[in-house]
């Protein structure tokens, strides 16, 4: 097993697997165009910088080396301009402004942490520890970076993550209707 940051040419892969975790959020890009045009929105914005989904946000668990689970973390300082790269795509792929779905209206994360946006494993790689794993090395990412903490949203719903982050340590500080 390799953990290492995602590479450009880890995009497809990694994209493969952030679709189980879009798949149950509602997006207003893919409500609006459907998953192939979002596809391709989505995939060109990943090679922007700064994008929530873009490489140097990226971090993936490689087993013999296929990915296997991928996590998009960032510092929270970044969480007020992380959308806007999806927007310079779509405006350079021809959209105009009014076709551009709205930023969410809340703060996900706060300046003086590391924020875990999004974590996910291959289905038959589930149960493995890899998530797990993940998590381990973006706390270590986030201290390396001068951050005395990891934090995340999970659906309340989603009773799995939710024993997952209980399990490694983490807190409810606050719970937020989206």
């Amino acid at each position: 097993m390799e953990i290492r940051p995602l590479e450009p040419s880890d995009k497809e892969d990694s994209y493969a697997i952030i679709k189980v975790i879009l798949e149950h959020l509602d997006v207003p890009l893919i409500n609006q165009f459907g998953w192939e045009e979002a596809k391709k929105i989505l995939k060109t914005a990943m090679d922007k910088p700064y994008y929530r989904y873009g490489c140097q946000n990226g971090y993936g668990v490689f087993v013999e080396g296929e990915l296997v689970s991928v996590a998009y973390a960032y510092p929270g300082v970044m969480d007020p301009m992380i959308e806007a790269p999806l927007e310079t795509t779509m405006i350079e792929m021809g959209y105009f402004s009014d076709q551009i779905p709205s930023r969410y209206a809340f703060v996900e994360a706060l300046m003086d942490e590391f924020y875990l946006d999004s974590i996910a494993t291959k289905k038959d790689y589930e149960k493995n520890g890899y998530a797990t794993a993940l998590i381990h090395y973006l706390e270590k990412q986030a201290q390396a970076q001068g951050y005395a903490k990891l934090s995340l949203n999970v659906d309340f719903d989603n009773q799995k993550a939710r024993q997952l982050y209980e399990q490694l340590g983490f807190t409810v500080r606050s719970e937020v209707m989206i």
